[in-house]
């Protein structure tokens, strides 16, 4: 979920030039202009089963809605935690260019917030969940400052904790994603595997040919891959893919170090 919010959240920057070119008009007519502009693309497609469905202003905010697609999230368990949701948004505007900071005080002069609103696809009833962050959050983020490292550890950080509240999850038949953690070295997503159905030894003789299917399986044409591989590798850590034995609990790694994941992104 957070890789969907940091690519819609990308796509708010869109509005900078909008909002730049109607520098003569109010503050609220630049952001109903701003928006029309924007809309005007939507659907947005932003990767990773997530859509941008139309962008307004409705008078007190700039409102993102996103359809995302039922398999890919649990919308009931993110919307149980709301500040984590606004954390992830909130740290992809952390040490914002000039463009942008000028933009947020367009809003905090229209006294406008920002709001994301998520459902799932097909659905207009529902689960649905949003986050606002208010002009007052606005400024915030404008006056904070962060190093850039500390910024790209934090979305990682929230990026696994978003990841957890959809844990356990079902990937096939037999493997369940248990949970993902950050060590050292890597983020880790672990998998416990049913090993009535094949053996850790039988998966080690196999974990050349499972590395070539992960590898094969980034999705570089998705921005939300390429989101999550970059901040793994600004923060220097890989990913790692942890299969653990669910009678044995013996395991076994593939990793992708932050050179790895360097050459995929310039594929």
């Amino acid at each position: 979920m957070k890789q969907m919010i940091q690519t819609s959240a990308r796509l708010f920057l869109l509005a900078c030039l909008p909002i730049l070119l109607l520098a003569a008009c109010s503050s609220k007519s630049q952001l109903q202009m701003a928006a029309v502009l924007i809309n005007e693309g939507c659907p947005m497609d932003v990767g990773n089963g997530c859509v941008i469905t139309d962008v307004q202003y409705d008078g007190k905010d700039i409102v993102y809605n996103a359809a995302v697609e039922q398999n890919r999230v649990d919308l009931e368990a993110l919307g149980k935690d709301s500040d984590l949701l606004k954390a992830s948004i909130s740290s992809m505007f952390k040490n914002a260019d000039d463009e942008v900071k000028e933009l947020f005080q367009t809003m905090i002069d229209a006294d406008a917030g920002l709001k994301y609103i998520y459902r799932y696809k097909g659905e207009t009833d529902g689960v649905k969940i949003s986050c606002r962050l208010s002009p007052e959050e606005l400024e915030a983020l404008i006056n904070g400052e962060q190093s850039e490292e500390a910024s790209y550890e934090e979305q990682l950080s929230n990026v696994v904790k978003t990841t957890n509240l959809s844990c356990p999850m079902q990937v096939d038949e037999y493997t369940v994603l248990t949970e993902t953690m950050i060590e050292e070295d890597n983020m880790v997503y672990c998998y416990k595997f049913d090993e009535g159905a094949l053996s850790i030894e039988a998966l080690r003789e196999q974990k050349a040919s499972l590395r070539e299917s992960l590898h094969a399986s980034f999705d570089m044409q998705d921005e939300a891959v390429c989101l999550l591989l970059d901040i793994c590798r600004k923060c220097g850590k890989g990913i790692c893919y942890r299969y653990i034995g669910g009678t044995t609990g013996e395991s076994m790694n593939i990793t992708f170090t932050p050179s790895d994941l360097g050459k995929l992104l310039k594929q």
